[in-house]
């Protein structure tokens, strides 16, 4: 039990001990500082480290790529696009509009001129942000990804030829823009498209979708058509697909950012929506000058699991088609949305009210009437929210509340507020069991699951000395209703508290301690031998180290330890460990060049102990591994830019289980224990 004394010496040494110099070193000093060498490489991996246990963040990593091909220009941006700024809290968005009003950004280096927009802040954004002419360069624009995957091996399905396509993943995206008014340079027409395969399907087109957008035309401010998403308020009634929860971020990946309308040109299957949306221009019109309308109208098809009368049990998200089975599901289901957003905005705040209408050609049925009592069942909903995002001063107001077709609510409201030296928020989330909106995708213990959750979080990030920082969230939660394996109210509390400390210019230290309590259902033995079912308390524990040194501008070295335990509370055979260690190297070799390597050794009991890890992979790619068992893993990977409008990339992995003679099961099963895979990318811009 000492280390978790010793976790808090630990920081308070790292605090102590920080370099104890000031923030408001003049712009000449900085430029000069080793922090400014950081590149978008290495904030876009601080930023994916940091969700590696999120479900997916596949679509926040191709975001990052968009903005470092497309960076904001701060001194247009409206407050909407600031906020968008990877790593860039919504105060500090704010505080650039604020400057905006008696300034205008010569250099991207201004931002420092804020008060208290700290050096950390921005090593974090620069690579996000611009300072452009009114006039670009060129008027067109155009650029190619294409991506192709294999597993070495071949699984069993695959030997016995019982999938229809090769074992090859195929990934092509095309994107454009044009600008067509010289007078009107904000003004763009984008087009894009990806074609996807995966694994056993036949067709390279298998996953397909398109789009045409409008920006900042005459009496429209974005509109779409074909395949887009939407995002309002605080994802309790509308949101994409997938959304960041709780992370080593402890403040930031709180705040959903909604984008309002965005084009859809991913590889997620059945995400998004297809048909038209569009957000109106009313600035010219004086009395609704103030006021934004967006419509929307969609009218998708989705896969579906069914039943012989043709009633429908769930919605497919894996987008797999790789026999007659998986087949005889894909676009099963018909699905309508119709529905409007109006936002009325007073400076930087705005308040807004969303309602969207949703029909099924087929209607849901709930078979498991304990389980599954308050999923939804039907052909219909319809839901309305009002939301806020209000700002006074350093003190930032935001939250949603829902209502369905059944009158059941969900509703959230968070304070976040921004000193000289921290950052905080304050968040309370209540979703009732019976509430639906299959279209949300709010902040909880349960990533996305708006329903039967009530909790409150605290996050804050403190910087007390330069180059210290120091995060800590505490988040208590409870399901008001039992959960699909636990039958019964479940409770729970996560605490987490992370330390980077830079020594000198050249090393980082980071110290990371997770501890979860959940309670779960375990089966075990009473006092006369007979098999019971009981609720205990699940505790996860987890303690990471890491370092990062930089041995020169060239080559970079990481190591991280992590360990887990877990334990069930009165089961006293409960008690599982599990560690991670890897060595990690990034060399640029040349100009354009890039190798990465990385070896890791994981040692866990179950999957009760795996640890995450995220990896560096091709561009567009989020790699997250949970190491479970025993074995050993490295990686390869290349990036080179050929020229300055050609990239590609190669990435070898290679997994070795020492426990096992056969990884996975059933038709996926690969004999041996060993699995490999290769993947190859290359872009291209014109």
């Amino acid at each position: 039990m000492f280390r978790y004394p010793l976790s808090l010496v630990f920081l308070i040494t790292m605090s102590l001990h920080a370099q104890d110099r000031q923030d408001s070193a003049s712009i000449d000093s900085l430029t000069r500082d080793y922090l400014f060498n950081i590149t978008s490489e290495d904030a876009e991996e601080r930023l994916l480290d940091s969700y590696s246990e999120s479900s997916d963040a596949t679509q926040i990593s191709e975001e990052l790529d968009y903005f470092k091909q497309n960076p904001v220009d701060i001194n247009t941006a409206s407050q909407n696009e600031l906020e968008q700024i990877p790593g860039l809290s919504p105060i500090l968005a704010k505080a650039i509009s604020d400057y905006r009003k008696h300034a205008v950004f010569m250099s991207e280096r201004d931002l420092l001129k804020i008060p208290h927009f700290t050096r950390e802040a921005f090593v974090q954004i620069k690579d996000f942000i611009t300072v452009n002419p009114l006039v670009r360069a060129k008027r067109y624009e155009v650029d190619y990804r294409q991506r192709a995957k294999r597993n070495i091996e071949e699984s069993r399905n695959f030997q016995d030829e019982k999938y229809d396509g090769s074992i090859y993943q195929f990934y092509e995206r095309i994107n454009a823009g044009y600008q067509p008014f010289l007078k009107r340079p904000q003004a763009q027409i984008r087009a894009g498209a990806v074609f996807e395969k995966d694994p056993g399907e036949k067709r390279l087109n298998d996953h397909q979708v398109g789009f045409v957008e409008l920006q900042d035309f005459p009496f429209i401010r974005k509109s779409v058509i074909g395949n887009y998403q939407l995002e309002f308020g605080q994802a309790v009634s509308m949101w994409s697909s997938s959304g960041m929860s709780k992370s080593s971020e402890a403040v930031g990946s709180v705040k959903k950012k909604a984008r309002g309308i965005s084009a859809y040109n991913y590889a997620t299957e059945n995400a998004g929506y297809f048909g038209a949306a569009a957000q109106f221009d009313l600035r010219g019109i004086e009395i609704l000058k103030n006021i934004d309308v967006t419509g929307f109208y969609s009218y998708s098809k989705l896969d579906a699991s069914f039943d012989s009368d043709g009633s429908v049990n769930s919605i497919i998200i894996d987008g797999l088609h790789r026999d007659s089975g998986e087949v005889s599901k894909k676009n099963y289901l018909l699905e309508t949305v119709e529905g409007a957003n109006v936002a009325y905005h007073f400076g930087a705040s705005k308040i807004a009210v969303t309602f969207y209408g949703q029909q099924f050609d087929r209607r849901f049925i709930t078979r498991d009437s304990v389980r599954s009592l308050y999923n939804f069942a039907g052909s219909n909903n319809n839901v309305i929210s009002l939301h806020h995002d209000v700002y006074v001063g350093n003190i930032n107001f935001f939250g949603e509340t829902a209502k369905d077709k059944r009158d059941h609510f969900a509703w959230n409201s968070g304070i976040q507020g921004y000193w000289p030296k921290a950052e905080w928020v304050i968040f309370y989330r209540n979703y009732s069991k019976d509430f639906q909106s299959l279209h949300s995708y709010a902040f909880g213990e349960q990533n996305g699951k708006t329903q039967n959750e009530e909790g409150i979080y605290l996050g804050l990030k403190v910087r007390p000395k330069r180059g210290t920082t120091i995060q800590l969230y505490y988040d208590i939660f409870r399901y008001p209703w039992r959960s699909y394996d636990v039958p019964k109210p479940v409770t729970g509390d996560d605490f987490l508290a992370k330390a980077e400390q830079r020594v000198g210019s050249r090393i980082v230290a980071q110290i990371q301690f997770k501890n979860e309590r959940k309670d779960r259902s375990v089966k075990t033995l009473d006092i006369l031998g007979r098999d019971i079912t009981v609720v205990e308390k699940e505790i996860v524990t987890r303690m990471r180290y890491q370092w990062d040194v930089d041995i020169s501008r060239e080559v970079r070295l990481r190591s991280r330890v992590e360990k887990a335990w877990y334990e069930i509370e009165n089961i006293s055979d409960s008690k599982e460990t599990g560690i991670l260690f890897y060595e990690d190297i990034r060399v640029i070799l040349r100009k354009g060049l890039t190798v990465y390597g990385r070896l890791s050794f994981f040692d866990t009991h179950s999957f009760n102990t795996a640890i995450y890890e995220y990896e560096n992979d091709v561009d567009g790619v989020f790699a997250n591994t949970a190491f479970s068992g025993k074995g050993k893993r490295w990686y390869v990977l290349l990036k080179y830019a050929v020229k300055k409008n050609i990239n590609v990339g190669v990435k070898y992995w290679e997994l070795y289980r020492d426990d096992l003679e056969q990884i996975g099961s059933g038709g996926d099963a690969i004999h041996g224990n060993i699995l490999r895979k290769v993947t190859m990318s290359m872009d291209l811009s014109f």
